[in-house]
C-alpha cells in the first residue's frame, strides 16, 4: 500500500495538470423566423456539413429537430417549420407552440461548432 501512495499522487498531479480541452468554434449564424418557416444562414468562412438544427431543446431530450445536409458559405436553408420532429416523431405545430430557442450544430473545415439564439425570453 505505501508503494501506491506515490504512485497515486503523480497520477493525480499529471490529471490536474492536464490541458483544458478547447472549446469548440464559435459557429458565425443567423436565425429568422418567418411565420411558418426559419431560415438559418451561414455567415462563416467554411461550408457547413450535417446541420443539426434544433427548436426549443432541454436537458435530456432534443426539443425538435432537423438535419440539413449542407449550408454552403454565405448560403441559407429556409425550412418549414412543420418539417421539425421530436423523438416521439411529432411534429412541431407552429399553430399551437412558439419557438422560443434554436440550437444550431455543424461539421465545418475546423470541426464542430455550435450556435443558439432565443426569442421572446
Amino acid at each position: 500500500m505505501r508503494r501506491l501512495l506515490p504512485v497515486l499522487a503523480m497520477l493525480m498531479f499529471v490529471t490536474a495538470c492536464s490541458a483544458p480541452t478547447p472549446a469548440p468554434p464559435d459557429l458565425h449564424a443567423s436565425a429568422r423566423m418567418n411565420g411558418l418557416t426559419v431560415t438559418i444562414a451561414n455567415q462563416d468562412a467554411s461550408d457547413w456539413q450535417s446541420v443539426r438544427i434544433q427548436l426549443n431543446p432541454a436537458v435530456l431530450r432534443s426539443g425538435y429537430e432537423i438535419t440539413v445536409p449542407s449550408i454552403p458559405v454565405g448560403g441559407s436553408s429556409e425550412i418549414p417549420l412543420t418539417d421539425f420532429s421530436n423523438g416521439d416523431g411529432q411534429r412541431f405545430n407552429p399553430l399551437t407552440m412558439v419557438v422560443k430557442e434554436v440550437w444550431i450544430s455543424v461539421l465545418t473545415a475546423h470541426g464542430k461548432a455550435y450556435w443558439t439564439g432565443t426569442w421572446g425570453q
